[in-house]
């Protein structure tokens, strides 16, 4: 990375780093696949906090309470479930950061769903990596926007973040 002094990290942490950012950048480059790859990435016990005061602000406490609480009820909303263009990936450890941006979604209702997305990623590090921690930020006027007309409720998370 440059600019960043990784003089710092033992040779256990750049190790870590490096598999870190190598998984991250491989995941999010499989945009023709990532309706699969993405997924696939999660662990089970995943936690998912979403920050702000939307409809799907919380924590979510497994992968399949994010997939049934937010992703579902996306699926009812937008035409499909935005793949990612990268704009910058920082890694240290087990954490990534990825600002990432979705380009031509649009709303069944027609509203833009463009947006940029930021997520602070930890992994396990575990050979077969996974994702454990998902902390996000979004826009979530575009979620509004892309709610207005339609009847689809989000059931909410598991806990509010305070």
């Amino acid at each position: 990375m440059s600019g960043y002094d990784s003089s710092h990290l033992s040779q256990a942490d750049s190790g870590k780093t490096s598999r870190t950012r190598n998984f991250i950048e491989t995941l999010f480059s499989r945009k023709d696949d990532w309706d699969n790859a993405f997924p696939e990435a999660l662990a089970d016990d995943l936690v998912w906090i979403t920050n702000g005061s939307s409809p799907i602000s919380g924590r979510y406490e497994s992968k399949q309470a994010y997939a049934d609480r937010v992703l579902k009820p996306m699926h009812e909303i937008v035409e499909r479930i935005p793949a990612p263009t990268v704009k910058h990936i920082f890694a240290d450890g087990l954490w990534a950061v990825v600002h990432w941006r979705c380009e031509g979604v649009k709303a069944k209702n027609g509203a833009s769903y463009e947006q940029d997305y930021c997520w602070l990623i930890r992994t396990n590090g575990h050979p077969e990596n996974k994702i454990v921690e998902i902390i996000s930020w979004f826009d979530p006027a575009k979620l509004s926007l892309a709610m207005e007309g339609t009847s689809v409720t989000f059931p909410g998370a598991q806990s509010k973040i305070e």
